[in-house]
């Protein structure tokens, strides 16, 4: 089973190989194209998300450069002034360099001072700087150089806030102008706070600075530099505003961010993103280096960035390709499954021919049976699939076996044989073909306790099929039952070839039937001729020795041997062995014609106290000569029946004979009761009773309650008694206990229905 279990699954594997190298050659190439269309696409979106980033660098680097330049065009009128610039002449070469409409994103222009100790106060007229009023802040008693804001334009209320400011107080300001000194090129901070801020649109910032030094002086190196530095003009930015004067880009959907030195939170100079950060598919960070500071720019596109048509393209070829490939496979899948129908049928009828051939040919049950079911359970296409049917023990008792297909035979075993239930009933009384594709729905299904349903851990069972197996005569043998897990397995197709099928079985199990009740009839013979032939001698023996004694006697006394008194003897000896003959060849005779259904009844309407009466006279010496008291109880009424007269007196006297056998010489009872349509008669005796395992044993051929040679008898009376009672239609029973006595009943019809013709009582 499991050999063919492996080799269906290997040939539907190798069967669906075609199918499934086309699907997978079309899955194949749709996936291809798809990912080479989402790698284009991809590609060109990487390719404008680059632009776009490029459209916030760019503005970012050339705006940085016009600064710087800028500031050195305000160093160069420093210069060119012999440093002697007012802040009248400051504010008017600033403005008109038209600050805010060429460099916008700038909070100011401004001139730092190299400022010493014992020059915090400055005298009025000194470079046309402020008047006596004005205050350089913070003061750190521990430092000897301040570089004071002392011009800023324009004069706004942010810018006048910053004024005596000395921005070398700030490390961060202090590394960018130590680094502008020293190299003589503008430097630019990192992120600081500008003094110009307050509570008010607070802003991150940084400032640019480019240095000044005395005229004529060398600056060669960065010592000579030290010396010559007389200041710093710088440009404080607000980066908000800064980054939106530049980066028009930021209306596109890209979110990013520019930081200085490192991308952390601390060092965060703008975001042009609002709200939750979205995951978009491009992400870019770039390194940009701004008069000797590091910037770092990181961008992140948003998921509107890509079109929907452009996101959308990959996934249409995607489907596109999908449907060809299912359009191929259901082609492909049509034209095979044709094929594979042809195919099943063609093996379905050689599966029914074959089968036919070894129905008649085989007569081993059990090997019929499986091929049966596996062949079945094949064609259906079921799980597994089961031939319940009935077979007759030689006790005329009926029994169920079963063949399992598809699934190991011990998964039943645990389980009860199928009862008459709602959804098996159907089967078993020949009521039709049972297909559900969900028996679970089945308003039948779940009604029978104890399980309602599938016991636990029973096989899953959904599509079903059941088909009842039906003999020749139209008696029920069985059913065959089959079973998948999923829904809608079983078709009209599948319960044709099971009907075909179970039609088979019944043919085996008929067939089966038939040879083993020929078998029984052939070992019934052999036993009951061996029997009978051993029964046969015991009288013929008695006889023989009887008639030697008596030859043996007369040749040696002669006529004197053979006295009135001895010839009595030789007499009531002949008398009572011809009669054990007759009777042994009567019950052989009755057994014969059972046996062969040849029994015929002769009914006749008759009283039914006279039969009995008959009945006791028949037995009645046997009673008295062995001092037995045999107590009679009828009815006061005389009733008419229609029965066989020897055949029921045959009956009731073997019934009297043996509890005169048993009885162990106490009074026995014979008791007729009349009901509504029927005769019953008992007979109880006190004798040695009979154990339960034996009392169903004793009505079978050649079985007695015990076996001991001092009482006569093979065995055959009971079996007799209970075929001619079951000829009347009627019941024969017994009920007894060991060592308290027996009480035979038989029970019989008035008139009973049947034919006169020879009856098949086996």
């Amino acid at each position: 089973m499991k050999k063919l279990y492996n080799f269906l699954r290997l040939r539907a594997f190798v069967s669906q190989l075609p199918t499934a190298t086309a699907i997978g050659i079309g899955l194949t190439l749709t996936l291809i194209i798809s990912f080479l269309a989402w790698k284009i696409t991809r590609n060109e979106d990487y390719r404008k998300f680059t632009e776009v980033v490029d459209e916030i660098e760019t503005p970012l680097r050339s705006r940085m450069i016009r600064y710087q330049g800028a500031l050195i065009q305000v160093k160069a009128f420093f210069v060119s002034q012999n440093l002697k610039v007012t802040r009248e002449e400051f504010e008017t070469y600033v403005a008109n360099m038209e600050l805010l409409e060429n460099y916008p994103g700038a909070q100011g222009l401004g001139f730092s001072l190299l400022i010493r100790p014992n020059e915090h106060q400055f005298k009025k007229g000194r470079f046309g700087y402020l008047g006596d009023t004005y205050q350089v802040w913070p003061v750190d008693p521990s430092r000897d150089e301040y570089f004071s804001i002392v011009y800023l334009f324009p004069q706004d209320w942010r810018n006048k806030r910053a004024i005596g400011f000395d921005m070398y107080s700030d490390p961060i300001r202090r590394k960018a102008m130590e680094t502008a000194r020293d190299t003589g090129r503008p430097a630019v901070t990192g992120k600081v706070v500008l003094v110009q801020e307050t509570e008010i649109e607070t802003q991150p910032g940084f400032v640019l600075y480019v240095p000044v030094y005395k005229p004529q002086f060398p600056i060669t190196t960065a010592q000579e530099r030290r010396e010559a530095l007389v200041g710093f003009v710088s440009a404080p930015f607000r980066s908000f505003d800064f980054m939106n004067a530049i980066a028009y880009a930021s209306l596109k959907p890209v979110d990013y961010e520019l930081y200085s030195d490192s991308e952390r939170k601390e060092n965060l100079l703008y975001t042009n993103r609002v709200g939750k950060k979205e995951i978009g598919l491009f992400f870019q960070r770039r390194e940009i280096e701004i008069a000797g500071q590091k910037f770092i720019l990181t961008a992140r596109s948003r998921p509107e960035f890509t079109s929907v048509s452009r996101r959308l393209f990959p996934l249409m070829i995607a489907i596109i390709g999908l449907l060809v490939t299912l359009l191929l496979y259901f082609i492909i899948y049509r034209l095979r499954k044709n094929a594979e129908i042809e195919r099943e049928s063609r093996e379905a009828l050689e599966t029914l021919n074959r089968i036919g051939k070894n129905v008649s040919a085989e007569l081993d049950l059990d090997k019929v049976v499986q091929e049966i079911t596996d062949a079945a359970t094949q064609i259906s296409k079921a799980q597994f699939g089961a031939l319940f049917y009935n077979l007759i023990n030689q006790q005329g008792e009926s029994y169920t076996l079963y063949t399992i297909s598809g699934v190991p035979k011990e998964m039943f075993t645990r389980f009860p044989l199928p009862r008459n239930t709602e959804v098996f009933k159907p089967t078993f009384a020949n009521l039709g073909v049972v297909r559900s594709d969900d028996i679970t729905k089945d308003p039948q299904y779940g009604k029978n306790a104890p399980y309602f349903g599938m016991p636990q851990g029973h096989l899953p069972v959904r599509s079903y099929l059941a088909v009842s197996v039906v003999s020749r005569s139209g008696e029920v043998l069985g059913g065959l039952f089959f079973g998948h897990k999923d829904i809608g397995v079983f078709t009209e197709r599948e319960e044709r070839l099971v009907v075909g099928l179970a039609a088979q079985a019944a043919i085996a199990i008929d067939n089966a039937n038939l040879y083993k009740k020929a078998q029984e009839a052939i070992r019934a013979r052999d036993e009951f001729l061996s029997i009978c032939s051993h029964e046969l001698k015991t009288p013929l023996t008695s006889l023989q020795l009887e008639a030697q004694i008596n030859q043996r006697l007369m040749a040696r006394k002669g006529d004197e041997a053979l006295t009135p008194g001895r010839f009595k003897e030789l007499i009531e000896t002949t008398v009572k062995q011809t009669s054990s003959l007759t009777s042994l060849v009567d019950d052989m005779l009755d057994v014969g014609r059972i046996s062969t259904g040849r029994l015929k009844l002769h009914p006749d309407n008759l009283g039914f106290r006279k039969l009995l009466t008959d009945c006791v006279d028949q037995v009645e010496p046997l009673y008295r000569a062995q001092g037995v008291k045999l107590d009679i109880v009828l009815p006061d009424s005389d009733v008419q029946v229609n029965w066989d007269k020897q055949r029921v007196m045959q009956v009731v006297t073997n019934l009297l004979s043996n509890a005169l056998k048993y009885g162990k010489k106490l009074p026995v009872l014979l008791k007729v009761e009349q009901y509504k349509d029927e005769i019953q008669i008992s007979v109880t005796d006190s004798g040695i009773g009979v154990s339960d395992e034996n009392q169903s044993r004793i009505f079978q051929r050649f079985e007695r309650a015990i076996h001991d040679p001092n009482i006569s008898g093979f065995g055959l009376g009971l079996y007799i008694s209970k075929k001619f009672v079951e000829a009347h239609k009627g019941k024969i029973s017994l009920k007894s206990k060991l060592a308290e006595g027996s009480t035979f009943t038989v029970s019989l019809p008035i008139s009973p229905r049947y034919s006169t013709d020879a009856l098949d009582l086996q």
